[in-house]
């Protein structure tokens, strides 16, 4: 379940920034990233406000381990790391270290090419839908997808998906 959500996340959802085009076009610049350099490049392709809202939705998970068994920030950011550092840590940042979990647990994966069915457009923001392989081994599966994307500036970033908001929430519930 937890290598699904992640997966999902990774194909859903900054530095270097992304490129200024068009919602597509970023997407599919994403797409190549992460299928070149993995899921660790997914923060730099982040709307900030969506970075922010990343690391709100998981610091109540932080700081309760950090107030009980303490092995999330090292785990995560380092074994120098603390409450407080993590606390004052930028946004892309924390998920940079949250994203490296997830990369080892996704090593196994392999993303395969992406393909732009279509897009909506919903006020000021874009939902992209691609169609793309993911697979272990030998087993390979083909996956629509819904990338929203939101512009910043004269950029387009992309924001959070369900699946990941799922994963936050339960990943926060846990004792």
């Amino acid at each position: 379940m937890m290598l699904v959500s992640l997966l999902s996340f990774a194909l859903a959802v900054g530095a270097q920034p992304a490129t200024s085009g068009s919602p597509e076009a970023v997407v599919k610049e994403y797409m190549t990233v992460l299928q070149n350099e993995g899921i660790s490049a997914v923060s730099r392709y982040i709307h900030p406000d969506e970075l922010k809202r990343f690391k709100e939705m998981l610091m109540p998970w932080v700081r309760k381990d950090a107030s009980q068994k303490n092995e999330v920030i090292p785990g995560l950011f380092g074994p120098e790391a603390t409450l407080a550092s993590v606390e004052a840590m930028p946004p892309a940042q924390f998920m940079d270290a949250f994203m490296r979990l997830a990369g080892e647990q996704l090593k196994d994966v392999t993303l395969g090419d992406c393909e732009i069915v279509g897009t909506v457009r919903e006020k000021d923001i874009t939902h992209v839908v691609t169609r793309i392989t993911a697979g272990v081994q030998e087993v390979r599966m083909n996956k629509l997808t819904v990338v929203s994307t939101k512009p910043l500036g004269k950029e387009w970033k992309l924001m959070l998906s369900g699946e990941l908001e799922g994963l936050a929430a339960a990943i926060s519930a846990q004792k």
